[in-house]
């Protein structure tokens, strides 16, 4: 659709290059996402991001050398606990293996309380989704 207008916004964080950004079904206004660089260069994602849109901030969570990490899918969490579960693949090259990452929204910076190695590796970037069991 041309509309012959420029829309612009304001850079929430700036300098952050990010990829396969999500949303918390419980909390709209916070973002996970795959995290390359913060100085403006595009870089594979090595890294976690949660940013704040309310409040213009970011945690940010930095795996390990030649360790790439794919897109971030948050699981809410249940019995009235804050926060949700986010569940990522991390790829370790040099292993060239594959591990479900699962980190707590709520301790964004400690990085993955869990790391299930899988038993084959998974393309890096593939994008996934979660649907809890209705």
């Amino acid at each position: 659709i041309e509309t012959n207008e420029l829309v612009s916004h304001q850079e929430v964080i700036p300098g952050l290059v990010v990829d396969f950004m999500t949303q918390d079904e419980r909390q709209p206004h916070v973002h996970y996402m795959s995290l390359a660089d913060t100085e403006n260069e595009s870089l594979p994602s090595v890294g976690y991001a949660k940013v704040n849109a309310l409040t213009n901030t970011a945690e940010k969570w930095w795996a390990e050398p030649k360790i790439f990490t794919g897109e971030l899918m948050p699981v809410t969490k249940e019995n009235g606990e804050p926060g949700s579960w986010l569940l990522g693949l991390l790829y370790d090259k040099e292993q060239e293996r594959t591990s479900l990452a699962i980190l707590d929204s709520e301790d964004f910076e400690s990085g993955p309380v869990a790391r299930i190695h899988l038993p084959h590796h998974v393309s890096f970037g593939l994008h996934g989704f979660f649907s809890r069991k209705q």
